[in-house]
Order: structure tokens, then C-alpha cells, then sequence
């Protein structure tokens, strides 16, 4: 084999070497959607969780929110709707909420800090 043919495969050779192995990328943070009991623990000690589950059907420009089943409950110094452990299901439309929009069938709560944060389930 000459010299160039050879220098060619150890080039072809070490380019797949470096894409199976990623060129040495650290590896990508996982972006798994939490479930709401995993956002849930996170939330500060004593933190009383709120009974609101709801399923929001749109939210008009002027910030109204058209709501449908379960209970609405009250917390202090917020809206009842972003509170410690409420449940609020995206109904049959996309619905925008804090400039995010949401697809039908999205189940948000909020974070520890009071953040909307999308859940993979209610388990």
C-alpha cells in the first residue's frame, strides 16, 4: 500500500474516532420534563400546596383566564392560579401565559420560585 492511501484511511479512521466519541463534548445537562411530585419536593420547608386544578381554556390580552373544572383555591399574595402546588391543564387551544405558549394537553405548576414550570404528570 503507498504512503498516500494509507495516510488516507488513518485520516478516515480518526475522523470516525472522533465523532463516535463526540470530540471530547462534555455531555448534554438532561432535559427531562420533572413530574409534579419531583417540582413539589423542591419547595421550601413548611410550604403549605395549594388545591387549585384547573384547566385553562385560553387568557385573553388583558390577562383574564377562562378556567373549567376542578377547585379554585386562594393563597396568600398571589394570584390563585400561581400558587405552591397548583395544577392548571392546558385545554383544546395553545394558550399563552407570561409571554410562553403553551400546546393543548401541557400541565403546569410552579417552581420554587414561584415560576410557571411544565410537569410530565400529576403522579
Amino acid at each position: 500500500m503507498n504512503r498516500r492511501k494509507l495516510l488516507q484511511r488513518m485520516f478516515g479512521l480518526t475522523l470516525v474516532v472522533l465523532l463516535l466519541a463526540g470530540c471530547g463534548r462534555a455531555p448534554a445537562e438532561s432535559t427531562a420534563t420533572p413530574t409534579y411530585s419531583e417540582v413539589v419536593s423542591t419547595y421550601p420547608e413548611g410550604t403549605e400546596i395549594n388545591c387549585t386544578d384547573v384547566m385553562v381554556s385560553r387568557v385573553t390580552p388583558d390577562g383574564k383566564w377562562d378556567l373549567s373544572g376542578g377547585p379554585i383555591c386562594s393563597c396568600e399574595g398571589t394570584p390563585f392560579f400561581k400558587c405552591y402546588g397548583a395544577k392548571i391543564t392546558i385545554g383544546g387551544n395553545s394558550v399563552t401565559i407570561d409571554g410562553t405558549t403553551y400546546p393543548p394537553g401541557t400541565k403546569l405548576t410552579v417552581d420554587k420560585d414561584l415560576q410557571w414550570i411544565e410537569v410530565s404528570s400529576w403522579d
